[in-house]
Parts: C-alpha cells; sequence; structure tokens
C-alpha cells in the first residue's frame, strides 16, 4: 500500500472492482486471471493502492475490490 498517496488529499479516489475469479477447493486454489496475467493482480496493484483489498458479495458470487489512488496531476 502507498501510504504518502493515500495521505495526500488531492488524489483521487477509485474502488477497483473485478469479479473474483478464484476457485477454492479446501487446500487448493485456481484463480484464471492470475493464470491469464503470470502474475497476482495483488502485486499488480500494490503501487497505487491506499487499502487492503476486500471482498464484496454480488446477486450469486463475490468481487474483488482494490481501493486506488490516482495522484493529481
Amino acid at each position: 500500500m502507498n501510504a504518502a498517496l493515500r495521505a495526500d488529499p488531492a488524489a483521487m479516489r477509485v474502488n477497483l472492482t473485478v469479479p473474483s475469479t478464484a476457485v477454492r477447493l479446501r487446500p487448493f486454489a485456481l484463480d484464471g486471471l492470475m493464470s491469464l496475467l503470470g502474475v497476482d493482480l495483488d502485486e499488480v496493484l500494490a503501487s497505487p493502492m491506499i487499502g487492503p483489498k476486500s471482498q464484496r458479495p454480488v446477486h450469486g458470487g463475490f468481487v474483488d475490490v482494490y481501493p486506488l489512488g490516482v495522484e493529481a496531476g
């Protein structure tokens, strides 16, 4: 998480919602988006994130919510 971006009052804040593509079967977890990108989306979005990732239930499924901040200018 980017603490400096979180403290900037001029930064634009955006909640990026992505459908959760992870399938969990007890000890195993398969993530189609991670397989497609070759890297976890958390790592890609680590720099502009201003808070922890969360999950929200929607119409029979879940979405991952990434709180992002965009610098002013």
